[in-house]
């Protein structure tokens, strides 16, 4: 089978953050995976927010943003729900031999769904 979408980049990022975490941590992959793509994701958006509330156009912030997180909050659910229609057999393999890399991704995806919701930028 080949690497799933974006697998050696993932993968270049994961082993260089779990090199460094506790012994504890590294033992647990698959849910120190999602932790770390959840919060990974949840704080790039809270940072693209906090960006564009101090540097961008007033009306950038107010109408273009909330468009673009929709539009991504709604790709992030889809996308996966609509290839596993077109691929069923390619989403269950990947999950059984790629275990840690898909719990990684479910958890970037539910960090950013909820940085959209309820992000950090209200603070600033």
């Amino acid at each position: 089978m080949k690497k799933p979408f974006l697998f050696n980049t993932v993968d270049f990022l994961y082993n260089k953050v779990m090199k460094h975490a506790p012994k504890s941590l590294q033992e647990r992959s698959i849910g120190s995976a999602f932790v770390l793509g959840y919060s990974g994701n949840y704080l790039s958006i809270d940072g693209i927010q906090i960006f564009s509330k101090m540097f961008m156009p007033q009306e950038f912030d107010q109408y273009i943003l909330p468009v673009l997180e929709g539009i991504c909050v709604a790709a992030t659910v889809t996308a996966p729900l609509v290839y596993s229609f077109i691929k069923p057999k390619e989403i269950e393999t990947t999950i059984k031999e790629h275990p840690t890399y898909s719990s990684g991704m479910i958890g970037a995806g539910f960090g950013a769904i909820t940085s959209v919701f309820t992000g950090l930028e209200n603070l600033f």
